[in-house]
């Protein structure tokens, strides 16, 4: 008998942060496993944001995986 492992994928839109942060990451490249494989420097000096804000996105990523149980 062999094993099913279901993997859920996530998107940007999924995130809860405001739609022009959404907006932002999405021009500039990224996606919801780059985000969560990035740490609050990587972000903030990639998108020309605050580490705090950041800090809002890296935070909401993880939250979003760990609700799931993946996290």
């Amino acid at each position: 008998m062999s094993k099913i492992t279901f993997v859920m994928k996530y998107t940007i839109q999924e995130l809860e942060i405001p739609e022009g942060l959404k907006e932002l990451l999405i021009r500039s490249g990224f996606t919801f496993d780059s985000i969560i494989s990035s740490d609050v420097d990587h972000l903030a000096s990639s998108l020309g944001i605050e580490r705090d804000v950041a800090k809002i996105i890296l935070e909401a990523a993880k939250k979003l995986k760990k609700d799931d149980g993946q996290g």
